[in-house]
């Protein structure tokens, strides 16, 4: 038996207090994206989502329902080029 969805509230962007609907994550494809800076510096970034939750009667220009998503990024560094790293004391 499935649980009702949790209802909760937040502040907007724009500062009105909101209230959603915690929709769960059926699937996720959590892919790593890779980065390269011009200092020689490779590493890798993804987006951990924690939480999503549809707005109630908030929709944008297209009538998409507007979405709060609650997520953590997470970094992994690949290579770091000798001389930017701090030499141990």
């Amino acid at each position: 038996m499935a649980l009702p969805p949790a209802k909760t509230h937040f502040i907007l962007p724009d500062g009105r207090q909101g209230e959603g609907v915690e929709v769960p994550l059926e699937s996720a494809n959590e892919r790593w994206s890779e980065f390269v800076l011009q200092d020689g510096t490779i590493f890798r970034a993804k987006i951990n989502l924690i939480q999503v939750v549809r707005v109630e009667g908030e929709y944008d220009s297209q009538g998409i329902p507007l979405y709060q998503v609650n997520a953590q990024p997470a970094l992994a560094f690949m290579h770091v080029p000798e001389n930017l790293k701090k030499k141990p004391q």
